[in-house]
């Protein structure tokens, strides 16, 4: 009985509404996890587990809460991981990075106090760990959660200042699990008062330095709240930067508009800044304006096209929302190898991963998806169909998801598509190793490092990877100034970080999630 399709938790909201059920999407992958898990067992012997990893738990309790009839506290998931053998904050970050990024309209519960002994305990930990250059995802979400306490705890500002720029420059250098736990914990340190010019103050630092990497990831965390200062600086960043900086700070308003957190004011404001954009700069800022623009109103959207003179909406029917290109592919592929057939959760999931129409969604589904034990069989799929499909929006989009979903079974294939002919098909092979295991170190990047299109994403995938052609001694000359500015930053503040559990937190293809 346990896995039947009907009991798995979903998310009844429209495709195209304006909010998410949150609940049902954590309730979904908890359940799945568990499920797929060889340490997970039955609701009563699962519960056994969590006591025994320090969360007491019934199982009505359990069952409810894995069915989305009750929200599900970060401490218990935090003891999901730990029950399953997963990473610190693997899980956790991902699920309150949804509760904090798209629930409109329902803030979380404040931090839970802690004693005056216990800050120092954890203090002292997490000192000795940043030190020794040890930090994981979940050691970082405490540090923030220590930080917000209710008494407000304050440290020294030059330990607060270094323990920032190095969580920031972590973030921008994580991958999968690693990265989103990250994010979090800088997220919920720029919603504190006390702890937001200090993240502001490394973002600013961080995006001035010559060939920082990253940038849209730093700066999009000034999101994280709705403070005037900040807003205004956003709006600033947005209409006077370019590149990078513009579309950091049109993610970073974009969270905002998402939430309904801009006051009146701001969104004139922000209308200005839109229409300033359009006109002044189409070719840069065309497309992170009309991001904007979209989820503003329609009105602003029609103003927007008129003066671009074209719609950057219009996309083909495959890359819409409603009907996906090969969306039957991932969900057969996921059938296959979990023995659940009409997981709706799944599929809507999906039709968020493969379709940009709610960029934000987008980025949610398939971090949700990296962590769930069906990461492999639509990673394979997407390998798969990236070098295959007739359907060029299928092509496109299976790149995206490999540069989220990829893991050492599809490095071979992504090694091999570094030796096409085609750019972008290499382009999908340096992203994709890039967020996975890296590149290994007896590929040779030359060819990539030395082409004027290639060069920054070869040197990106080559600094997560501490590759050795970007050191100077290699003798390749890479393509352009940027680029080589970009490998000075990479040697200066090392390669990727990743954080995968037993297995990279998977099972075998062939066990099924249904058994």
């Amino acid at each position: 009985m346990r896995g039947r399709p009907r009991d798995l938790p979903f998310d009844e909201t429209p495709l195209r509404g304006g909010r998410v059920d949150t609940r049902a999407r954590v309730a979904w992958l908890l359940r799945v996890s568990r499920m797929a898990s060889a340490d997970g067992g039955t609701g009563a012997d699962f519960c056994r587990r969590l006591s025994e990893h320090g969360y007491p738990v019934g199982a009505s309790v359990l069952s409810r809460r894995e069915s989305g009839q009750e929200e599900t506290p970060g401490a218990m998931i935090s003891a999901y991981e730990r029950a399953l053998g997963l990473p610190s904050g693997h899980m956790r970050g991902v699920c309150e990075a949804m509760w904090r990024s798209l629930e409109v309209g329902a803030p979380r519960s404040s931090a839970v106090p802690m004693s005056r002994l216990e800050l120092a305990d954890e203090l002292a930990r997490i000192d000795e760990l940043v030190d020794a250059g040890g930090m994981q995802g979940g050691d970082w979400l405490s540090l923030a959660h220590v930080l917000g306490q209710p008494a407000g705890l304050i440290l020294p500002p030059s330990v607060q200042e270094r323990w920032t720029y190095r969580l920031l420059t972590e973030m921008v250098c994580s991958v999968q699990g690693a990265y989103i736990s990250r994010v979090e914990a800088l997220s919920r340190m720029m919603v504190e008062p006390l702890t937001r010019d200090t993240v502001r103050a490394a973002v600013r630092t961080f995006i001035a330095e010559p060939g920082a990497q990253g940038v849209i990831d730093a700066v999009a965390i000034l999101g994280e709240t709705s403070d005037p200062d900040v807003v205004t600086e956003l709006l600033s960043m947005f209409v006077q930067q370019r590149g990078a900086v513009r579309q950091g700070a049109a993610t970073a308003l974009l969270q905002s508009i998402v939430l309904g957190q801009l006051s009146a004011a701001q969104v004139v404001q922000l209308r200005t800044a839109i229409l300033t954009v359009v006109r002044d700069d189409p070719q840069d800022g065309a497309a992170p304006a009309f991001m904007m623009a979209q989820r503003l109103s329609l009105q602003m959207t029609r103003e927007v096209v008129e003066i671009l003179g074209f719609n950057p909406g219009d996309k083909p029917a495959g890359a819409h929302i409603q009907s996906p290109a090969a969306l039957r592919e991932y969900v057969a592929a996921a059938e296959a190898v979990s023995g659940i057939h009409g997981d709706r959760m799944l599929e809507r999931l999906l039709r968020e991963a493969l379709s940009d129409d709610f960029v934000e969604r987008q980025h949610h589904a398939l971090m949700t998806l990296v962590v769930s034990p069906y990461r492999n069989a639509l990673a394979e799929t997407a390998i798969q169909l990236v070098d295959g499909s007739p359907d060029p929006v299928a092509r496109e989009a299976a790149g995206h998801m490999l540069s989220y979903l990829a893991g050492e079974p599809q490095v071979d294939h992504l090694c091999k598509l570094l030796e096409r002919p085609d750019p972008q098909l290499q382009l999908v092979g340096l992203m994709g190793l890039a967020h996975s295991i890296g590149v290994p170190a007896d590929v040779d990047l030359h060819d990539q490092l030395t082409n004027l299109e290639l060069s920054s994403r070869a040197v990106y995938a080559a600094g997560m990877s501490r590759h050795p052609d970007i050191r100077p001694e290699s003798g390749i000359r890479i393509a352009t100034t940027q680029a080589q500015a970009q490998a000075s930053w990479w040697l200066q503040h090392g390669s990727g970080i990743r954080e995968f559990g037993v297995a990279d937190g998977l099972l075998p293809r062939a066990h099924s999630i249904a058994s």
